[in-house]
């Protein structure tokens, strides 16, 4: 039995999503809420690293041609010229040794064979060879491994962008608390959350699209990446296929993007202001 995988096949999709100053207004929030610092701190690497993993699938063969474009048209140094000129009179001594016994002839020879070298060093700098990425792109994809992993890669950083989002949140309540343990799935978590930052679980928790990305996290991790029950009454912000969850990188960036503006405002929530922890 195979599962029917989709994947997005552009490669120029699979970039970073966090590169706007989220980093920063997060440090800068971090600096007046002290009490949160090392959970921000989390919360930002986190993101990143699930970033970096994200354009992981696009970098590899990218850097395959930057290196051979980098290495095919590297220019020949003088030194370099000087090394080859001297190999071919070598062996040229060795093929005619009238050669050897005749050293005006040598000199003349090695001033031909060291011009001859440089012209053929400067045509060849004249002539760009580069790789086609597109077509590295194109038989990365026809591996099955390669597909296979990239399929459950882009599963694994949404999981890692919502994981990271609700370890942030338990964390900043626990704090809000005085330490209290919290999960998400105790009896009064929701209370806790409004006991600690009143209407702001509105949008940092009921929302529509955190609520459905907690129902697709929890299909990734528990049903097989299927959609289930709760999922069918949703507008799921994936692509099905055959009843199956496939996550491409816009998917990613549309969750960071729902789930950044609640994380600030936790950030820079009253019970964490600096002031306000004071004694």
């Amino acid at each position: 039995m195979e599962k029917p995988l989709v994947i997005d096949k552009r490669q120029e999709a699979y970039g970073t999503f966090f590169a706007d100053n989220f980093g920063h207004e997060a440090f800068a929030a971090s600096d007046a809420a002290s009490l949160l610092a090392e959970t921000i701190f989390d919360l930002v690497a986190d993101w990143r690293s699930a970033s970096y993993v994200g354009a992981l699938p696009a970098t590899i063969p990218n850097s395959i041609k930057q290196f051979h474009d980098a290495f095919v048209n590297a220019e020949t140094t003088a030194t370099g010229i000087l090394r080859y000129s001297d190999v071919i009179l070598t062996k040229l001594s060795r093929e005619i040794p009238d050669l050897v016994a005749n050293p005006e002839l040598q000199r003349k020879l090695q001033e031909k064979v060291v011009a001859l070298s440089s012209e053929i060093s400067e045509a060849n700098a004249s002539v760009k060879q580069e790789l086609d990425g597109e077509a590295v792109w194109q038989q990365y994809l026809g591996l099955h491994p390669f597909h296979m992993g990239l399929h459950g890669t882009m599963r694994l950083v949404y999981l890692a962008v919502y994981g990271a989002y609700e370890n942030f949140v338990v964390r900043s309540l626990s704090i809000a608390h005085g330490g209290k343990r919290i999960r998400v799935t105790d009896r009064d978590f929701k209370k806790d959350f409004r006991d600690a930052l009143g209407d702001l679980i509105d949008d940092a928790w009921f929302a529509e699209d955190i609520r459905v990305a907690r129902l697709v996290r929890h299909s990734l991790m528990h049903a097989g990446g299927r959609v289930t029950d709760d999922l069918r009454s949703c507008r799921i912000p994936l692509v099905i296929h055959g009843d199956l969850l496939n996550v491409f990188p816009e998917h990613v960036s549309n969750l960071y993007n729902a789930l950044k503006v609640p994380a600030l405002a936790i950030m820079r929530a009253e019970p964490f202001r600096n002031e306000a922890s004071e004694p």
